[in-house]
């Protein structure tokens, strides 16, 4: 949600997209769409918060080079 106009609002995205290309990161995934996801209550196991990176089972904040590491074991 936005207080700004569509066309403000699209270009910004495209803007960050083209970004995204620049550096490399695979067009076939949308990480924008992919944090929305996260804050859903149906997401069991992550959330993310005005604090940071939730983990659920735990109950605690973790950093997200911690979760990355994890990922990669």
């Amino acid at each position: 949600m936005s207080e700004s106009s569509y066309q403000n609002v699209h270009s910004g995205l495209a803007s960050l997209h083209l970004a995204l290309k620049k550096i490399g990161v695979n067009q076939q995934f949308n990480p924008f769409l992919t944090l929305s996801f996260l804050a859903l209550p149906v997401i069991p196991e992550l959330k993310i918060t005005d604090h940071g990176l939730f983990h659920v089972p735990t109950f605690q904040h973790i950093l997200i080079d911690e979760e990355v590491k994890s990922i990669k074991s």
